[in-house]
């Protein structure tokens, strides 16, 4: 009588990163409302996100918008996005 035994290895991947999903370019008609919830999204579990820019929609121009998120890992993104206004 034998007996064969044989070794199980699991892997678990957790992610433990940050993801920001959004274009490199927004265009906007001027005057145009503008919510960042309609072009970008965070992904991750306990996120700081941060924006900064310099958009205003009622005057025509492009401009610069930088998205930074970090989880409590340490882990950072940042996402630079050009937003033109016409």
């Amino acid at each position: 009588c034998g007996a064969v035994v044989s070794g199980l290895n699991i892997f678990l991947f957790f992610k433990s990163g940050v993801e920001i999903n959004a274009p490199d370019t927004i265009v906007l008609n001027k005057g145009e409302r503008f919510c960042l919830d309609d072009y970008i999204e965070i992904i991750g579990d306990n996120i700081v996100v941060e924006y900064s820019d310099n958009i205003n929609i009622n005057k025509e121009g492009t401009y610069s918008l930088t998205v930074r998120a970090e989880n409590d890992r340490g882990k950072l993104k940042e996402k630079n996005i050009i937003v033109t206004v016409k």
